[in-house]
């Protein structure tokens, strides 16, 4: 078995959906994603922290095991518990799928065949990331 875990700190931001247009001066087909310079910044540190955590390790080969919690940020004055507020856990495991595929972590996010994300409160935000396969270190 292969594991590998790291935290990631900062507010997660979540990935949209990205939506195709046709540049009107140049013709050309581009790509606009949802999320803007903030998404890019925590993708980017996704990346950092995955690849520093891999210690120069290769990527998993195989099903992929991925259990991801996000601490966001308590407010003052909680309604419930749990945190049933925006940004949706969905939205945010996208951009945690696809820092990690840019590290190196797997080839491709359908390698994860089991996925399992919380949203909890917290003082300090941030997203604790779990990888694990059944392959052989």
């Amino acid at each position: 078995m292969r594991s590998l875990t790291f935290d990631v700190y900062g507010d997660a931001v979540p990935q949209g959906s990205k939506r195709a247009i046709v540049n009107r001066h140049t013709g050309k087909p581009a790509v606009i994603e949802s999320g803007g310079a903030r998404l890019r910044t925590w993708r980017s540190d996704v990346v950092a922290v995955a690849r520093e955590a891999m210690n120069g390790g290769g990527p998993f080969e195989g099903p992929v095991t991925l259990f991801v919690v996000f601490h966001i940020r308590r407010p003052k004055r909680p309604k419930n518990e749990l945190p049933i507020v925006r940004p949706d856990a969905d939205k945010m495991v996208r951009a945690i799928l696809d820092a990690l595929q840019a590290a190196g972590v797997f080839h491709d996010d359908a390698q994860v065949t089991d996925l399992s994300v919380k949203k909890r409160y917290a003082d300090q935000p941030r997203a604790y990331v779990a990888v694990s396969t059944e392959e052989d270190a």
